[in-house]
């Protein structure tokens, strides 16, 4: 029996998991990374494969492989990502190095809606299409594209990316200071900024105990809410 681990890593936690050589979800384990640092994610990330090794019971040397999603621009072949837009201080980190060094296991990174849109597409809502387009709502706004059965990363390696598109040339700016994109006007961080302006301008919501006791606003209420 073989096993493996997958990492995605979000502005907001890390999620893991650990399967085996079936694809049977052994155990998971989940920690906050709000604006971590690298050094910080590391340690949540060594955290996590503590965790799920002593929850499947198994030693690091048992882990054929790890692979790593990472939100943003980076570059899979060599393991490094070239910045992060909610993570600080990620400027051609040695990511899939870095994580290999700590689990001494062999480390694939990639971005985390090309993984998210390859699993849709072979054991997921795409499985048996051979062209599949994947779009994920969170912190921010992601795209990936599989064609013909492929991950399709265009000739900068950012095809798929449909967050920095701009829709509305007058609506807010994004994280990355460009007003009108598509992340800028429905990730759930442009969401909750523009909820937060409203409440304090006034504008009744059932939110406004949250805002006024400084709280986060998660998902979960945004869509209770709705």
């Amino acid at each position: 029996m073989t096993y493996t681990i997958g990492i995605d890593v979000g502005g907001t936690k890390i999620y893991s998991i650990l399967v085996d050589s079936s694809n049977n979800i052994l155990a998971i384990s989940k920690k906050k990374t709000k604006k971590g640092t690298p050094d910080f994610v590391l340690e949540r990330t060594k955290g996590c494969l503590e965790d799920l090794l002593e929850k499947g019971g198994l030693q690091a040397s048992d882990i054929s492989g790890i692979g790593v999603g990472f939100p943003g621009p980076l570059d899979p072949d060599q393991g490094i990502v070239f910045e992060a837009t909610n993570l600080p201080e990620w400027d051609h980190f040695p990511l899939a190095e870095k994580i290999s060094e700590i689990s001494n296991t062999p480390v694939f990174l990639d971005n985390d809606v090309n993984l998210g849109t390859l699993g849709e597409a072979l054991a997921g809502a795409g499985h048996g299409a051979q062209n599949v387009i994947g779009i994920f709502l969170g912190t921010g706004v992601g795209g990936g594209i599989v064609l013909g059965g492929q991950l399709y990363r265009g000739t900068s390696g950012t095809a798929g990316e449909v967050g920095h598109m701009i829709i509305h040339h007058n609506g807010p700016k994004s994280p990355r200071n460009l007003r009108g994109t598509v992340e800028g006007l429905t990730s759930r961080t442009s969401v909750v900024n523009r909820i937060i302006k409203k409440i304090k301008k006034g504008d009744s919501s059932s939110l406004k105990s949250l805002v006024d006791k400084n709280e986060e606003i998660k998902s979960r209420p945004i869509a209770e809410a709705f």
